[in-house]
């Protein structure tokens, strides 16, 4: 069971990394798609068109990893409920071993 334990652990260190550099670039992008949106302008219609299509590409992108993000946080939850469980487990054997000396 300790095994099993520190493998989940390995693995929940890799998720939270994983998580920690999700969050920094879904920060970045929505701070991007929030300004993208604000940018238009009606004196040239081609222009618009151009800055649209940016928009909607760096919108889609945003929408992209923050849903990677939140699958990212989901995976670290369940992962915390399996190590807590493991844990449990771990602790109630040792509350079962009885020492018995010679």
């Amino acid at each position: 069971m300790t095994t099993e334990l520190n493998k989940l652990q390995l693995d929940y260190e890799k998720e939270k990394a994983n998580n920690v550099e999700l969050s920094k670039k879904a920060a970045d992008i929505n701070v991007e798609a929030n300004v993208a949106t604000t940018e238009f302008n009606t004196t040239n219609a081609s222009n618009t068109v151009k800055d649209a299509k940016t928009t909607i590409k760096r919108l889609k992108e945003a929408k992209s990893i923050n849903k990677k993000l939140a699958k990212s946080q989901k995976t670290l939850r369940k992962m915390e409920k399996k190590i807590a469980k493991v844990k449990a487990k771990i602790d109630d054997c040792n509350k079962r071993i009885k020492f018995v000396n010679n």
